[in-house]
């Protein structure tokens, strides 16, 4: 605002006649060079002109400037800030491999040409356990389908070395408990297996290859743990540990050597080997339990808070501040619930009191397509009008948000914190391992009108300068006093304080400035009086604080609201020294 003085010339018939008398009076002899023509002219209750621009409060607390504060569809300001998060759902497939190398069975037989000799049963312990830790996401594992390869190899001798004119006839392998699948069978032979007795025959005749082996491949496309023996079988779901263990065994068959000339029983060797591949689970039978971690924590960033917002005596108590929450259930189509907790907490310097607060309940997500959405509040009842993003919502309690702001200043940020988010545990059949089932994608909004609660405290501080008291004349106050009638459309009460300042825009210490009333209610409509008293030169202008108190009604805020000052008559107590140190001598 600018306040300006007219000049004054003074004219009185006592200053013209003295004048007058000591032009025509000037002796020679006398120097006058040194006389003090400083001349003192008292002010009393003059009236001077003052206009004062009606203050807004977008020009008090410049919220416009801030990315987190707008202006919403019905002109009210709101604190917004929006962010988005996202986690792939993916479970890794479970990969074991055994433990030691297996042994090799020798067992002696006869050999003569045209006749066949019994294998005797063989036996080949094994155990297996997992390479890397099955995830945590896997909370039983019942069986599933999987890849699991079992080589027997079968290889005869004589004194001079490998026979390669013989079959192997019938020959039967017991497979472990638990697995079932097809049988690669060799040339001659058909595969059949009896379930009861976990026994694969191949039936018929199988010839050896060119190095005099005779190899028998069993391909296990299925496990089910549950047919295991409990005593064999170790899972550790905390660390994610399998270990399991079992035999394969050569249950029979026979030996024969091809027909010749000779006749003659020599002594044989049979070398019977077993080579096992690593046993991979694809499809999962049994539970899952998907923890989201990527989710968990979200950073509301309110950096760019207006000055005043962040002042150290500013206290703010929002009304009924919203949280949005919307997010999506790859996992619908497979019967999952979802769950999660949220709390946010501010984040100030070290040493400062941080406020939280903690949504009663937890978020449950549902099995069903498409996003869901929720909207979390002190105080649902009252929450009538939602984002249309969020139409629809999901109503949600959150006891103490209304203090989330509330400190020394506002925040620097806010951390939001998804308690435990979880798609629930949940019984499937053949659930693909290895596989991306999708994204689990979400957004937030943070949405708080600036509709402040008794209690909250907004403090401004400006300065009006520039003031022109004259260019040659000096003017000494002892008191200003301004009356005007005041209209205020803030919603809020508010409380003046001003300090004046020299032409410098330092503060003039020793001067006492009084507002009456010294708390202006919201909407107030009356008069208000200003005192400033106290010796003052050079006055240049005033710096004033105002206090924007919390009130009950909790109309919100606007960028049209302001303080506007009618029937300004502003008066001055004091004295104008003139010098006149230019005369002639």
């Amino acid at each position: 605002m600018l306040l300006q003085f007219p000049k004054f010339v003074p004219a009185t018939a006592g200053a013209v006649a003295l004048l007058a008398l000591t032009a025509g009076c000037t002796d020679q002899d006398y120097d006058l060079g040194n006389l003090d023509t400083e001349m003192q002219i008292a002010v009393n209750e003059l009236t001077v002109p003052l206009n004062l621009a009606p203050v807004k409060f977008e020009s008090m607390v410049k919220l416009d400037d801030a990315e987190c504060i707008k202006v919403d569809a019905d002109g009210n300001y709101v604190m917004i800030q929006d962010g988005t998060f996202s986690e792939e759902i993916i479970i890794d497939n479970i990969t074991a491999r055994p433990t030691a190398e297996i042994s090799l069975h020798q067992q002696q037989m006869p050999l003569a040409a045209g006749q066949a000799a019994d294998i005797v049963p063989a036996r080949f312990p094994f155990s297996y356990e997992n390479q890397s830790d099955m995830q945590k996401y896997i909370t039983r594992l019942d069986g599933g389908k999987v890849d699991f390869n079992m080589e027997i190899s079968l290889k005869l001798n004589d004194s001079h070395g490998a026979v390669r004119d013989y079959s192997v006839n019938n020959l039967a392998i017991s497979v472990p408990k638990g697995f079932s699948g097809v049988y690669a069978c060799p040339d001659g032979t058909a595969s059949t297996f009896g379930p009861q007795n976990r026994t694969a025959v191949f039936s018929g005749t199988a010839r050896p290859d060119a190095s005099g082996t005779c190899v028998f491949v069993l391909n296990a496309k299925g496990i089910d743990i549950t047919a295991m023996d409990s005593e064999n079988v170790d899972i550790d779901y905390s660390s994610g540990h399998i270990y399991f263990k079992d035999e394969i065994a050569v249950a029979g068959g026979s030996i024969a050597v091809d027909g010749g000339a000779s006749q003659a029983v020599r002594q044989g060797q049979l070398d019977i080997s077993l080579d096992l591949g690593a046993l991979t689970v694809n499809t999962l039978t049994g539970n899952v339990r998907y923890d989201l971690t990527d989710i968990e924590r979200q950073h509301v960033d309110l950096s760019d808070i207006p000055s005043e917002l962040a002042d150290p005596e500013t206290r703010i108590r929002l009304v009924n501040p919203q949280i949005y929450v919307r997010l999506n259930n790859p996992l619908h189509a497979y019967g999952f619930y979802g769950n999660s907790g949220l709390t946010i907490s501010q984040v100030r310097r070290p040493g400062q009191e941080c406020y939280s607060a903690t949504m009663d309940g937890r978020i449950r997500l549902l099995p069903t397509a498409g996003a869901q959405s929720f909207a979390i509040c002190p105080d649902p009842d009252a929450l009538t009008v939602m984002p249309e993003e969020y139409a629809g919502a999901t109503k949600m309690t959150m006891p103490g948000l209304e203090n989330i702001v509330y400190g020394d200043g506002l925040p620097g940020s806010l951390e939001m914190y998804f308690l435990s988010p979880v798609l629930e545990e949940h019984h499937v059949t053949d659930f693909e391992l290895d596989h991306n089932y999708g994204t689990v994608e979400g957004s937030y909004r943070f949405l708080a009108p600036l509709a402040f609660q008794e209690g909250s405290r907004v403090i401004y501080t400006g300065t009006e300068s520039d003031w022109d008291l004259g260019e040659d004349d000096e003017l000494e106050i002892s008191a200003l006093n301004i009356d005007a009638a005041l209209a205020s459309s803030l919603p809020t009460a508010i409380t003046l304080s001003a300090k004046p300042l020299d032409r410098n825009g330092d503060i003039i210490e020793g001067t006492e400035v009084r507002v009456e009333p010294e708390v202006i209610a919201a909407g107030y409509n009356g008069d208000v009086k200003i005192y400033l008293t106290g010796t003052i030169r050079n006055l240049g202008g005033m710096q004033y604080t105002v206090r924007l108190e919390g009130s009950s009604d909790h109309t919100p805020l606007r960028p049209d609201q302001e303080l506007s000052l009618q029937s300004i008559r502003a008066t001055v107590t004091g004295k104008y020294i003139i010098k006149d140190n230019d005369s002639d001598k």
